[in-house]
């Protein structure tokens, strides 16, 4: 999924009740332009697109093997806006 993938949602995908987002790479550790090649996203394209989304729940899934599984919820928490962070969930 690339930042293009999210933009071409159709209304219903942000209007659902639980929307399921590829969130490969949470943080700088990979460089942009090797996430970009990777056709994957970055936790900040979709903090960039959450006040589209309308529904109840975001549940974040597919985590680069880069993290640890213990790091994936703090590092996605600390990224939220405030408010965000009772719909936002990690699928481990």
């Amino acid at each position: 999924t690339l930042p293009e993938g999210l933009d071409a949602l159709p209304a219903a995908a942000w209007n659902a009740r639980v929307l399921l987002v590829e969130a490969s790479f949470l943080d700088s550790r990979k460089p942009l332009e090797k996430v970009r090649r990777g056709k994957h996203l970055v936790l900040d394209d979709i903090v960039e697109r959450l006040e589209r989304f309308t529904g109840e729940h975001i549940l974040l899934f597919h985590f680069s093997q880069i993290y640890k599984q213990e790091e994936i919820i703090p590092l996605v928490q600390s990224r939220l806006p405030e408010g965000w962070s009772k719909r936002v969930h990690c699928f481990l």
